[in-house]
């Protein structure tokens, strides 16, 4: 692989990675009292996961990574400002196959061919956006629920395997998919 794939690809994985860091945050908020500036060490350190050294002896050298504090540091709405900006420069990953593919799955031999629009992931990130200037009021969630739901129907092609993109296209659809949601 080429310089510039390599570069795209880890640009992707940080998006996937900031995505679950958002999902995740949101999660302890829904199940703790306390906030998530709680959770953080007060020494400022790298948090470490000894308890479960067993278990990430047989995950790969990646995933072992520690939690990166300075992110937790940031609000959520910091979170998804950069997760967005990080999407949009791996945009042209996304551009460049619909460039010179129509990205469609059918959902079985019988079923009408799908077309998946070349402009949903800029759309749905620009209405992210949009929303995240504004501080993402709760009473235009409208949009962002459209948005969501035009990427269902793909989503669950890719995971059934009636469409079948390439590794780094999949997972820039995936990365604006798990932001919206």
């Amino acid at each position: 692989m080429g310089t510039g794939t390599v570069s795209i690809c880890l640009l992707i994985l940080v998006i996937i990675f900031i995505t679950g860091k958002i999902i995740t945050r949101k999660k302890a908020r829904l199940t703790s009292n306390k906030p998530c500036d709680d959770l953080l060490p007060a020494n400022g350190q790298i948090v470490s996961y000894k308890e479960n050294e067993h278990i990430t002896d047989r995950i790969s050298p990646v995933a072992k990574l520690p939690e990166i504090v300075w992110w937790n540091t940031l609000d959520t709405l910091s979170q998804l400002r950069f997760a967005l900006q990080l999407t949009q420069k791996a945009l042209p990953v996304w551009e460049n196959y619909t460039a010179a593919n129509d990205p469609s799955y059918q959902d079985s031999p019988t079923m009408p061919l799908n077309k998946i629009d070349a402009g949903l992931l800029q759309a749905a990130i620009d209405e992210m956006i949009r929303q995240s200037v504004s501080g993402m009021p709760a009473s235009d969630n409208k949009m962002i629920w459209q948005w969501y739901f035009n990427f269902v129907g793909p989503v669950i092609a890719i995971r059934d395997g009636t469409w079948v993109p390439p590794y780094p296209v999949k997972k820039i659809f995936l990365s604006v998919y798990h932001i919206l949601k």
